[in-house]
């Protein structure tokens, strides 16, 4: 089955309070007694995703925040070291100056409300907090300039530190501000973004030649998206179009230390470029520019990084051919240096290139499909990696290393499946206002495809192999309809309607001999509660109930996902949360809201048909997107886009790309 294709989202599913009140947690059938619930032994992994950050001290010492783990290089990326970041802190920036002592600005506390400075001196292995500030929901920016000197905005107040980092004495502007942005070459030379209080435009950039005193050297009536700043006081502020447009430009450059500014690139050349909605970074070095483009919260597609070479005279973008999200960067030489970007998938890597975006080789995560599918134990294909949402891979160690076979696919499938001689991708569209659903079949091993036949009328959810020619797809005809399972036994080719049909938006996963497994969302099609599980056949004939997790009160489940082998071994993903009882008062707050519930995740195993069930207790922190159940011991889980794999049924988890 393939991972990520039985995967339910926003599926709550109330259970029985009293179940956790007494220790035990497993699921109930009408046959079976409760189980222990057993804990499970976990990589080094960390979900905290944060901000990503990143901080390039030179061309070979590199360190960043991707994914919410922390990783490392002082050999220009030939070789990487990843460390835990200190527990319970998100990532809000990073700044380096060695290849072993940097400092991390962290968001703490149960809110994650607390920011708080770490100091590292040796490359991560061990961080210690230097210094908490006072609580706030405002957002936060550190530049360390050496060992000793610093600066950081922390609620809108600028902070100095003479120290290293163990003491911050705050800093005035000349007026009331709200501060947005810094930039700073030394102990005493820098500039500062600030808006009115009220955070609207005008805009002022500040500079300080003395570390003490500041001036306007500019106003702007657009917003201020990015500024770079050079040892001798002169640099470039990048601004964000009109009021209310997230047109980028124009760019703006001084040589005189602010005195006088000129217009390097007006809005309209940057236009002419695509160049739509946030910059996300800006890095200036002679003729040579780059730009950061992301969506923030927004749906439109990103277009990557713009580039110039010739000043600013043109722009163009470089990128994943679906689209990045660039969230930082840092240019170590003309038109060589670093990303950090979110994919289409939403996974976040980093990127070096040396050609001024031509080329690009991402340096982490290591190569790691965001989605499986496993022929057997061993032979397994992926699809989508971080730099390339529409790639596929292949694996013949059990998924400890991964080839590329194509990155030129004909559409970006919603979903693809491999048996041992056939793959088969989908892609989902629409003629108008009706669905279709395009699919694709590739002879060799995904290297190339080619067109295999298009369903009219519907979109594809899932796709499986049922081994030799026999394929499953779940498809669905519109909006709020029912969901169908269809069987073709001639490799795509034709394709019949199992008469079963199934409310929306619940799991389904076939098995050889006609089976599935359902479990059920309530609709009118289904009006029984959320939380049970059927073994049916495609007929619609027969149907057994084999789990029912508790319905009650205080504690809510969200299914994950599931997968299963034949008729008596499956998995089953959920999250357990349990409603706290307690309030807190959060800055920002009128009142004091409800803390935040207690999080168990919870991996279910049957090995007979469902009649008895073991429970595994995976850690909280973990964000399962995916699962792939390959032999009764051997399987797979996404983990914030992490690939994991455990060799004795789910009891022991390891990562699974070395």
């Amino acid at each position: 089955m393939a991972l990520g294709k039985t995967i339910m989202r926003g599926i709550a599913v109330v259970a029985m309070a009293a179940a956790s009140a007494c220790g035990t947690m497993a699921a109930r059938t009408s046959s079976a007694p409760q189980m222990p619930v057993a804990s499970v032994e976990a990589p080094q992994l960390s979900v905290q995703t944060g901000a990503p950050v990143l901080s390039v001290v030179s061309p070979r010492v590199v360190a960043a925040v991707v994914n919410g783990e922390f990783v490392r290089t002082a050999t220009g990326g030939k070789t990487w070291v990843r460390e835990p970041l200190p527990p319970g802190a998100t990532a809000a920036a990073l700044r380096f100056i060695s290849a072993t002592r940097g400092w991390l600005l962290a968001w703490t506390g149960r809110a994650l409300n607390h920011p708080a400075i770490y100091v590292t001196s040796d490359g991560g292995l061990h961080w210690k907090k230097q210094f908490a500030f006072p609580t706030t929901v405002a957002g936060g920016s550190l530049d360390m300039i050496s060992a000793h000197d610093g600066w950081a905005i922390i609620s809108n107040t600028l902070y100095k530190t003479t120290d290293g980092g163990t003491r911050w004495r705050a800093v005035g502007l000349p007026t009331h501000t709200r501060l947005l942005d810094l930039a700073f070459v030394s102990a005493t030379r820098g500039w500062v973004v600030a808006s009115t209080s009220s955070g609207i435009s005008p805009e002022t950039l500040f500079a300080t030649n003395d570390g003490h005193h500041f001036h306007p050297i500019l106003t702007s009536g657009n917003a201020i998206a990015e500024i770079t700043l050079n040892a001798h006081g002169d640099g470039d502020v990048l601004e964000v179009g009109s009021a209310g447009s997230m047109r980028i430009g124009p760019l703006l450059k001084t040589v005189d230390g602010g005195r006088i500014w000129s217009v390097v690139t007006t809005a309209a050349t940057l236009g002419k470029s695509g160049a739509y909605g946030f910059a996300g970074g800006m890095a200036v070095k002679g003729n040579t520019g780059w730009v950061g483009t992301n969506n923030g919260a927004q749906g439109f597609e990103a277009n990557g990084l713009l580039v110039t070479g010739n000043g600013g005279l043109t722009w163009h973008a470089v990128g994943g051919k679906f689209g990045w999200a660039v969230q930082d960067l840092a240019m170590t030489r003309s038109g060589q240096g670093w990303i950090v970007a979110m994919a289409l998938s939403g996974t976040y890597f980093l990127a070096q290139t040396i050609d001024n975006g031509r080329h690009w080789k991402v340096a982490w995560p290591p190569v790691s499909p965001s989605l499986v599918d496993f022929v057997n134990s061993r032979l397994g294909y992926g699809m989508g990696i971080p730099s390339d949402s529409g790639a596929i891979l292949k694996t013949n160690d059990g998924g400890s290393h991964w080839a590329i076979e194509t990155q030129n696919l004909p559409r970006l499938f919603t979903t693809v499946a491999f048996s041992r001689v056939l793959g088969i991708g989908v892609y989902d569209t629409y003629v108008g206002i009706h669905p279709v659903a395009r699919l694709y079949e590739s002879s060799n091993e995904g290297g190339s495809w080619k067109p295999l036949r298009t369903i009219r009328g519907i979109t594809v959810s899932s796709l499986q192999s049922l081994g030799g020619s026999s394929w499953a797809l779940m498809e669905q005809p519109g909006v709020g309809s029912v969901t169908r399972v269809a069987i073709s036994h001639d490799s795509g080719k034709h394709w019949i309607r199992a008469r079963l049909a199934i409310s929306t938006g619940s799991l389904v996963s076939v098995v050889r001999g006609g089976q599935a497994w359902v479990f059920a969302n309530r609709s009118k099609q289904e009006p029984s509660p959320l939380g049970r599980l059927w073994s049916q056949n495609l007929a619609g004939t027969t149907r057994k109930l084999v789990l029912t997790l508790p319905e009650a009160g205080s504690v809510q489940y969200l299914i994950n996902g599931m997968d299963f082998l034949n008729s008596r071994t499956g998995w089953i993903v959920a999250t357990k949360y349990a409603q706290s009882h307690q309030f807190i008062h959060k800055p920002g707050m009128a009142k004091k809201v409800r803390a935040a519930p207690a999080i168990t995740n919870l991996l279910y195993y049957t090995q007979d048909g469902g009649r008895r069930w073991a429970a595994w207790r995976l850690p909280k922190s973990w964000m399962i997107n995916g699962l792939d159940l390959v032999t009764p011991e051997v399987g797979f889980l996404d983990v914030n886009g992490t690939l994991l794999k455990t060799t004795d049924g789910g009891k022991v988890w390891r990562l699974a790309v070395h």
